[in-house]
């Protein structure tokens, strides 16, 4: 699943007992102290509340929690904190259509029409399509009715004929485009075939076949299962955030787990445990930029594999580097930096590459400044308007159609929205009033013109 604020281009104290003692089989590359020492400065700035893991060949060597699992009682996370762990779930359900693929219930080639026939080019949308986001299915998170109704529950019947109503947004196979709606009909077709629920397929499928231990379908977060909630940060704190129905991301991402499970799950994958070295080459086989639910992760020129996952401000990274046998998990329930970043500050300590702890010094914009930001910015490109608005001494920023978010000043004139990979900056006229504001996102760059 997507994170609210992903849709505008379509994770405290110092926890010493927080710090995992285990060093067995680490490898000597590995730059503990400097690892510590990121960790911490994000804790103690306040930038992020999660977990992180680290397994060689399945062996856990590296595991801290930081942070509160639920920050309106001080209750802090631990070694056994479950996450929602958002569109990483979309792996699991790719290795369940595999091993039906396997059982011969079902082929790749297989179309959608079988199962559900009023989607729109359903005859023409394959199994294989749906895997690897070339249907053309509109993405059902991106819609704008989708914030209408995403912490209610919804029917499999009300799903579908959510999906059944979308447009499709190309001709199958044209184009790759990201859809969560792809997996959600997924779930359903493995409902359909196995007779049994997604969580229950899921346990006896993955779950018990590996021997997790706290993987599970979720439901409304419950501390008394050591499940972590929600949170965005709000001016100086963390504020509980609304709650998706587990009802709706379903196959897409509807799985709860924690870090230590999915480096095991990682590596019980490419060991073969799951499904077969040949259905491990096809679902790592990218058609253009991308696998059969799973991504290209490569770092400082090793090639990796696994993909990223974000629901309500819940935020996720897994990825499993095959010549090493390694497998890196975060998840978070609340950051306002990058766990892309993050993930990359791990890495870099694991593998022992230059690089710079941040120092999150945050840069003070003068209120008045900011107000002449403030209004309405429409963009042809996007077709989509988004108002900037001050409140409390930070500029926020609200796209049609999704939630308003708190940016952060780098510059008098820049604003970065980390957690998306997002950058604003605010661009003076002739006459030196702010008339546009450039969106950087995604390698792409995009101008708003401030609406008079």
């Amino acid at each position: 699943m997507s994170k609210k604020y992903s849709l505008f281009i379509s994770c405290w104290f110092i926890s010493l007992a927080g710090i995992s003692p285990i060093t067995i089989g680490a490898q000597n590359l590995l730059n503990r102290s400097k690892l510590d020492s990121l960790i911490t400065a994000m804790d103690v700035n306040n930038r992020a509340m999660f977990t992180v893991s680290i397994a060689e060949k399945g062996n856990i060597v590296y595991h801290r929690s930081v942070g509160f699992m639920d920050s309106n009682i001080s209750v802090k996370a631990n070694e056994t904190t479950k996450y929602r762990i958002g569109s990483i779930s979309k792996m699991f359900t790719s290795i369940m259509i595999f091993q039906l693929v396997e059982e011969k219930k079902l082929t790749l080639d297989a179309k959608l029409s079988k199962f559900f026939p009023k989607v729109k080019n359903a005859s023409k949308i394959t199994i294989e399509d749906l895997l690897c986001h070339q249907s053309g299915i509109h993405n059902f998170t991106s819609d704008s009715l989708y914030f209408t109704y995403y912490t209610s529950p919804k029917s499999k019947k009300e799903l579908v004929a959510l999906i059944n109503a979308l447009p499709s947004d190309f001709e199958p196979t044209t184009v790759q485009e990201y859809s969560n709606s792809n997996f959600v009909l997924l779930g359903y077709i493995i409902e359909q075939i196995t007779h049994k629920t997604f969580a229950e397929n899921l346990q006896s499928r993955i779950v018990q076949k590996i021997g997790l231990k706290n993987t599970y379908y979720g439901a409304k977060a419950d501390l008394s299962k050591n499940e972590a909630r929600s949170y965005k940060w709000v001016g100086d704190h963390w504020q509980t955030d609304p709650e998706t129905d587990m009802s709706i991301p379903h196959g897409a991402g509807a799985i709860v787990s924690t870090t230590d499970d999915l480096v095991k799950f990682a590596h019980a994958l490419f060991s073969g445990r799951l499904i077969s070295q040949a259905s491990i080459d096809n679902m790592i086989t990218f058609r253009r930029e991308w696998g059969l639910g799973i991504f290209p992760m490569e770092f400082s020129g090793k090639k990796g594999f696994g993909h990223n996952g974000g629901i309500d401000e819940f935020g996720s990274q897994l990825k499993y580097f095959t010549d090493d046998s390694l497998s890196v998990a975060i998840t978070c329930n609340g950051a306002h930096y990058s766990m892309k970043d993050c993930m990359k500050g791990v890495l870099s300590c694991y593998y022992n590459k230059p690089y710079s702890i941040p120092t999150f010094v945050e840069y003070k914009v003068a209120e008045g400044l900011l107000q002449q930001y403030s209004g309405s910015y429409s963009s042809a490109a996007l077709k989509m308007d988004i108002v900037f608005t001050v409140d409390g001494g930070s500029l926020k920023a609200q796209a049609t159609g999704q939630p308003p978010i708190v940016l952060e000043p780098v510059s008098d004139t820049v604003f970065n929205f980390s957690e998306a990979a997002a950058e604003f900056t605010f661009i003076k006229s002739d006459t030196g009033s702010i008339d546009q504001v450039m969106l950087k996102q995604g390698g792409m760059e995009f101008i708003f013109l401030k609406q008079k």
